[in-house]
């Protein structure tokens, strides 16, 4: 008699975890925030890591911030982005006190945030709070007189309070997780290609030289992933973002604690408050807008009494692109080979039994992190930590539902259970049309 398919996560084929490995030598592509907690977690255990970047120094590019907020997705049930970032944050927190405790400063300010009720769902989020079942260590209602108390912005507005959160220095706390015995960085390394062979993977440079050899390859260059062909058909949305610097005696008032609105306000970083951020998916350039910038300062009216114009403000801050999935979680863990992942269920939607199609095919030997979007900080942290438990064959520090929320074959599932185009068709589609960002 044939067997019914079964609803359970945990027993479908092409969500079933690689075997474990017995290399202990890997090499990370990507000295970001991503590619940093990689590394740190797989040097925690045992790991010889090299990080190879194309820049000659780590987190020179969208990990440059100055400072970023560092606080969980809450909702009002149960989810897979609030449950994986409630976990990341919790993973977060964790990292930074062992960093501290190592006498690293990973650039950590504790100041609290705070998110205003800018939006009707979070307003539906703080009268239900309470039966939500986060606890208070996590989030907090707070009355306008305490809000402004925390932030020491007099024209305060009730909010949900996050007292455990702050932000970080991001160049810093990827300098610190870099700063470890077992993990060696590779400045100037920009590979043009990646090659299987019997030993595993050779980085190969603009030239065609060798510039590393490894069992183990872990990828973490953001959307820049899809220039691999193993990889090109991640679905990766490559966004834009602006933020704006400006002088705190520009703003009337001192702000003691990050502000989350129809942006976020970030105090006293080195470069000033940090007012972010803009989200452009079809825009390519890196110069400074002056009308983001002003549009930036704008969102704060309501809470400062700024001592002139938007417009009368010096034009500082910086343009980087992130890169994120559009159902607002990561891409973590081996690598799925598509070809064999179409070839083994391409007919999913024929209601054969799990025990008929064989386990989950992957790409010897390649992981990825990337897909983080604007909460990297935390999403990496969580990622690192489910990539570094794959690659030994331990449990896994997620339930089955959020590692296969997070499972980068996901998204050739979806599109098969829905009977829409292969991935790498549509992607190479949209990526041929200028006017297109891919997987918008």
């Amino acid at each position: 008699m044939r067997r019914r398919r079964d609803g359970n996560i945990a027993d479908q084929p092409w969500f079933r975890q690689p075997s474990p490995v017995a290399a202990r030598r890997v090499v990370v592509l990507g000295a970001g925030v991503a590619g940093a907690a990689a590394a740190f977690s797989l040097a925690e255990a045992g790991f010889e890591v090299r990080v190879l970047d194309r820049r000659p120094a780590p987190a020179m590019e969208t990990s440059a911030h100055p400072g970023a907020v560092v606080m969980p997705i809450i909702s009002q049930a149960p989810a897979p982005v609030s449950s994986y970032h409630c976990h990341a944050y919790a993973q977060t927190l964790a990292r930074i006190a062992l960093l501290e405790a190592r006498g690293l400063d990973p650039g950590w300010h504790p100041t609290g945030v705070v998110h205003l009720l800018t939006k009707s769902r979070l307003r539906k989020l703080y009268d239900g709070l309470a039966e939500t079942g986060y606890p208070d260590g996590l989030v907090q209602r707070g009355s306008a007189e305490q809000v402004a108390a925390l932030t020491g912005l007099p024209a305060a507005q009730p909010g949900l309070v996050f007292p455990k959160a702050g932000w970080v220095d991001a160049r810093a706390y990827v300098a610190a997780q870099l700063n470890h015995a077992r993990i060696t960085f590779v400045g100037d390394a920009d590979i043009a290609e990646i090659e299987a062979d019997s030993s595993g993977w050779r980085l190969l440079g603009r030239d065609g030289g060798c510039v590393a050899e490894t069992p183990l390859l872990v990828l973490a260059a953001a959307a820049d992933c899809v220039r691999f062909p193993l990889c090109d058909w991640f679905p990766l949305i490559r966004i834009r973002g602006q933020l704006a610097y400006v002088d705190p005696q520009s703003c009337g008032q001192d702000l003691r604690a990050v502000v989350c609105h129809d942006g976020y306000t970030i105090p006293h970083t080195d470069a000033g408050h940090l007012m972010g951020a803009t989200f452009d998916y079809d825009r390519t350039d890196t110069a400074l807008d002056r009308n983001d910038f002003e549009n930036l300062v704008l969102r704060n009216r309501d809470l400062f009494a700024f001592r002139g114009e938007a417009a009368d403000l010096p034009l500082a801050g910086r343009v980087a692109f992130r890169a994120k999935c559009h159902d607002h979680l990561p891409m973590v863990g081996a690598v799925p080979d598509y070809d064999a992942y179409m070839g083994a269920y391409g007919d999913i939607t024929k209601g054969r039994a799990y025990v008929d199609y064989p386990d989950a095919p992957y790409v010897p030997g390649l992981y990825v992190t990337t897909g983080h979007g604007s909460r990297g900080m935390i999403s990496s942290i969580a990622a690192a930590e489910i990539l570094t438990a794959q690659l030994l064959g331990r449990p896994a520090p997620v339930t089955p539902g959020l590692l296969a929320a997070v499972h980068p074959a996901r998204f050739i599932i979806r599109r098969l259970l829905r009977r829409q185009p292969s991935l790498r068709e549509d992607g190479a589609r949209r990526r041929g049309d200028a006017t297109l960002n891919a997987w918008r």
